[in-house]
């Protein structure tokens, strides 16, 4: 209720005031860009033209870190730009990512490209919740034993 009542009153989007956090930021961008892809690589395979995915799939993003870049893709691609040159120039994609869709659609298999990064972008988000999940209570046991012994010393 909270971000839903932010994002509604707010000029710019709830995520933006955490994009600046050391790991928050990374993390957010990360979902941005796994869920961005995820949507493209489903919408392009069942058979729409990339420019309509490629709008289709940044309306799925709730504010999310980099939305206007994202907002900026449909257009260079409707100037005629490839899709690899959108993405390199907007820096959408991680730079190990990046040669996979270059060569995808220059052998004319972006739908087969498009997946790869998309799963490439979903595990590289899941190994980073595994990393805070893992992390993040070792943490507080030790900020937790920390006090104990501080309280008996």
């Amino acid at each position: 209720y909270g971000f839903s009542t932010i994002a509604s009153t707010a000029t710019g989007y709830p995520a933006h005031f955490f994009i600046d956090l050391p790991l928050i930021g990374d993390f957010l961008l990360s979902y941005s860009r796994a869920h961005f892809l995820d949507r493209l690589s489903l919408l392009y395979s069942s058979g729409y033209p990339i420019i309509e995915a490629s709008e289709r799939s940044q309306e799925s993003l709730v504010g999310f870190a980099r939305r206007r870049r994202y907002k900026q893709i449909a257009q260079q691609l409707h100037n005629g730009f490839g899709v690899a040159d959108t993405f390199q120039y907007l820096d959408i994609l991680a730079s190990e990512q990046l040669p996979i869709l270059v060569s995808a659609e220059a052998a004319g298999r972006l739908d087969a490209g498009l997946k790869r990064v998309s799963d490439d972008a979903t595990q590289a988000l899941n190994d980073k919740i595994n990393l805070i999940v893992t992390w993040v209570p070792r943490f507080a046991y030790a900020l937790i034993s920390m006090g104990i012994i501080s309280r008996l010393l």
